[in-house]
């Protein structure tokens, strides 16, 4: 019998297990995966949201501001896995209501260089971020051998 309270509670896992998760999905997944909770965020305008909040995290002057960062970050890190979100990352965003705009990258630069907060953790998000936007895998894996691995990972 499958316990269901556990499937709706979030998974704690070490930086270094999150990357390499991050590989694995990486290198597993087609190029033209459709992942529903993205689409759905994507859909829904959460994408302009998280750049908004990145964008105007300069003017922030409280304390759970890098944490803040750096959660919106790891969002974005996520959603990067899927090719659709690396494309809408270099499209310009409306940053609210001083009616300016920037590129999504430019925005999640900023972010790695320590202008939006100089935390080490919030540079080092940003710079996984941009990781899977510019490093994806060598080799992709066929479709029989990617059903192995991922059950054997994840059993």
């Amino acid at each position: 019998m499958i316990n269901i309270y556990f499937c709706f509670q979030p998974l704690k896992h070490e930086p270094e297990a999150l990357r390499e998760l991050n590989n694995i999905v990486l290198e597993q997944l087609p190029l033209w995966v459709r992942w529903h909770p993205v689409d759905k965020l994507v859909r829904l305008g959460g994408l302009q949201i998280l750049m908004q909040a990145l964008a105007l995290a300069y003017d922030w002057n409280y304390s759970g501001r890098a944490e803040t960062v750096k959660s919106v970050l790891d969002v974005l890190a996520i959603c990067c896995l899927v090719p659709r979100v690396q494309l809408l990352l270099t499209e310009r965003f409306n940053l609210g209501a001083s009616a300016s705009s920037s590129y999504g990258l430019s925005i999640i630069l900023s972010a790695a260089e320590g202008e939006v907060a100089s935390d080490p953790d919030v540079q080092r998000s940003a710079l996984l971020v941009l990781g899977n936007c510019v490093c994806g895998p060598r080799n992709r894996v066929s479709e029989g051998s990617r059903l192995y691995l991922l059950f054997k990972y994840f059993t």
